[in-house]
C-alpha cells in the first residue's frame, strides 16, 4: 500500500477545496455559464483569431452556457448537453484533482522529494510533468484556475481561438475536414482520429515540433516505480467505459473499436519508440564528459514480468521459454496483432532487435521505418460482421495459451470481449458465455488490495491455468453456437 508522504502543503485544506469542487460543481457549472455569456467567450475568441495564426485555448468557460453544450435536460439533443454529462460523470473531468490525492502526493514524493514541501514548487512540478495529461493548457485570458477542469473540451477537439465564432454557424456542418483541420479543430467523428485522440496520452507521445515540458506525454519506468499504473490502452473498454457526451455513431460495432484501438495502439507505441530512438542518438552526439545520460531502452515498453517475477528455479516464466537476459519487448501492443492483422515480418525483425540483452537503437530503425504509416488517414477499419467462425478465430493455435503472460491474457479476453458483444447484438446473448467471461475478468483483472497490478498470475501455476481452463470451457461453448 502506498504511505502518505510527510509535506508542508496543506492536504486538509486541499481536500476542502476538492469536496467543495464537488458538492457545487452543478451550481458552478450554471454560474460559468452566466460569466461566460457576461465576458463574452465568443468576442474573446474573435480577438485571439485576429491576432495570431495559431489557433489559441479559450477555455471552457465558451462551452458550458445552456445554449451552447451545457444544458442539464435529458430530451436535447446529446451535442447539447456534452458538457454537462462530461462535467457530472467523465472520469476526464477529474483528471488534474487527482494530482491533490494523497497517492499522487506521495508519487510525487519519491520523484522529487523538494517538490512536496511547497504549494508552489508542487503546481510546478505538475505543470513541468503531469498537466501535459491530466489537464488542458491554460486559456490565453483565463476566467478561473482552468487546470481545474482536468482533460476538458480543447484537450481532445484541439485549441478553439480561431474556430470557436465558426463552429456556431450553419456553414460549419458543410466545411471540410481539411478546412476545420487548418483551423486547429481535431475531428473525432472518424473512428481512427478518435481513437488516435486518446492514444496521445494513454500510450503516449513525445511532440517535437514543440516545447517538449508541454507536449511531453510518456510515463517512463522510474514514473511506475514511484506508484504511477502502467499505461495498458485497449481502446474499445475504455470507450464503453464512458458516459456518452456525443452521439454514438450507430454504424459502428465494438469488435470495430476494439480493431481500430489495436491498430492505433501500435502506431502510437511505434512512433513512440521512433521518438525515443532519435532522442537517443541525439543524446548521443550531444553527450558531455564522455557521460551518456539519456535513457534507452525505457523498460515501460517491457513486460513487468520479465524482470518482476519469482527466482524459484521452475517458474512459470522460465517454463515459457524465455532466454536469460532478455525481456519481453512490447507485450501489450503485440499481443493480438495476429487478430488484427497487423503482423508483419518486419514487425518481428523489431521485436528480435529489441528483446536483445542490449538493444541497439541503430538496429531498430530500419524495421521501425518500413512499419510506420507514411499517410494514417489512409487507414482505414473495416465493417466487420461477427459470425461464429469469427469467433473461432480467437481459439486457432497462436502459441500455447499456458505460456501467455498477464498482457497476452488480458488483451485476448477484452478482444473476444468486443467481438462477442457483436456478435451477441444480432444473435442474442448466451447466458453461459457472459459468465465464462465474467469469471475470468475477475481473474485476471481483480487486484489485490493495494496493487496496480496481479501479484501471482505470473507465479502461480494454478492461476494462469484456470484462464487455460475457461479459455477452453469459451472454446467448447462457442462451438454449440449456431
Amino acid at each position: 500500500m502506498l504511505k502518505r508522504v510527510p509535506m508542508s502543503i496543506n492536504q486538509d485544506q486541499a481536500s476542502w477545496r476538492l469536496c467543495r469542487y464537488r458538492s457545487t460543481r452543478s451550481a458552478r457549472v450554471l454560474v460559468l455559464a452566466t460569466l461566460a455569456f457576461a465576458a463574452s467567450s465568443v468576442h474573446i475568441a474573435a480577438q485571439l483569431n485576429s491576432t495570431s495564426g495559431v489557433s489559441q485555448f479559450v477555455g471552457t468557460r465558451s462551452c458550458a452556457a445552456t445554449g451552447c453544450h451545457g444544458s442539464s435536460t435529458h430530451t436535447v439533443q446529446p451535442w447539447r448537453r456534452s458538457f454537462h454529462v462530461w462535467w457530472q460523470d467523465d472520469p476526464h473531468a477529474a483528471a488534474y484533482r487527482v494530482l491533490f490525492d494523497p497517492a499522487a502526493v506521495a508519487m510525487v514524493g519519491r520523484l522529487n522529494a523538494e517538490a512536496v514541501k511547497r504549494d508552489d514548487a508542487y503546481r510546478k512540478y505538475l505543470q513541468q510533468n503531469c498537466n501535459a495529461c491530466h489537464a488542458t493548457p491554460q486559456p490565453a485570458q483565463p476566467l478561473v484556475s482552468d487546470p481545474v477542469w482536468g482533460v476538458s473540451c480543447e484537450s481532445c477537439h484541439g485549441a478553439a481561438g480561431n474556430w470557436l465564432v465558426e463552429h456556431t454557424q450553419p456553414e460549419w456542418l458543410t466545411l471540410s475536414s481539411d478546412r476545420k483541420r487548418e483551423l486547429g479543430f481535431r475531428e473525432t467523428r472518424p473512428l481512427l482520429s478518435r481513437a488516435a485522440t486518446c492514444a496521445s496520452c494513454h500510450v503516449g507521445e513525445i511532440d517535437a515540433t514543440e516545447t517538449a515540458s508541454a507536449t511531453r506525454r510518456v510515463v517512463t519506468h522510474d514514473l511506475i516505480a514511484a506508484g504511477h499504473p502502467p499505461l495498458r490502452f485497449e481502446f474499445a473498454a475504455y470507450y464503453a467505459s464512458l458516459p456518452n457526451h456525443w452521439a454514438p455513431q450507430a454504424d459502428e460495432s465494438r469488435a470495430e473499436h476494439w480493431l481500430a484501438g489495436q491498430r492505433t495502439t501500435l502506431n502510437a507505441h511505434l512512433e513512440l519508440l521512433e521518438q525515443r530512438v532519435d532522442e537517443s542518438q541525439r543524446a548521443r552526439e550531444d553527450q558531455r564528459d564522455g557521460e551518456y545520460r539519456h535513457v534507452w531502452p525505457e523498460f515501460a515498453e517491457y513486460s513487468c514480468y520479465s524482470c518482476h517475477h519469482r527466482l524459484a528455479h521452475r517458474s512459470h516464466r522460465r517454463e515459457r521459454g524465455n532466454s536469460a537476459g532478455s525481456y519481453d519487448w512490447g507485450s501489450w501492443s503485440l499481443a493480438m496483432s495476429r487478430l488484427a492483422g497487423t503482423d508483419r515480418p518486419e514487425l518481428n525483425q523489431l521485436r528480435a532487435a529489441m528483446t536483445a540483452p542490449w538493444p541497439a537503437a541503430n538496429r531498430v530503425l530500419s524495421p521501425l521505418s518500413r512499419l510506420l504509416p507514411s499517410d494514417r488517414s489512409a487507414m482505414e477499419v473495416p465493417r466487420i460482421q461477427v459470425t461464429r467462425k469469427t469467433l473461432q478465430g480467437f481459439f486457432q493455435p497462436s502459441g500455447e495459451p499456458d505460456r501467455w503472460d498477464w498482457d497476452r491474457s488480458v488483451q485476448w479476453l477484452l478482444g473476444f470481449e468486443a467481438f462477442y458483444d457483436t456478435y451477441a447484438v444480432e444473435h442474442g446473448s448466451d447466458r453461459e458465455i457472459l459468465g465464462v467471461c465474467r469469471r475470468l475478468r475477475n481473474s485476471v483483472l481483480s487486484f489485490p488490495a493495494g496493487f496496480l497490478g496481479p501479484r501471482d498470475y505470473e507465479s502461480d501455476p494454478d492461476t494462469w491455468r484456470k484462464f487455460q481452463d475457461g479459455r477452453d470451457e469459451l472454446q467448447r461453448l462457442v462451438e454449440q453456437l449456431e
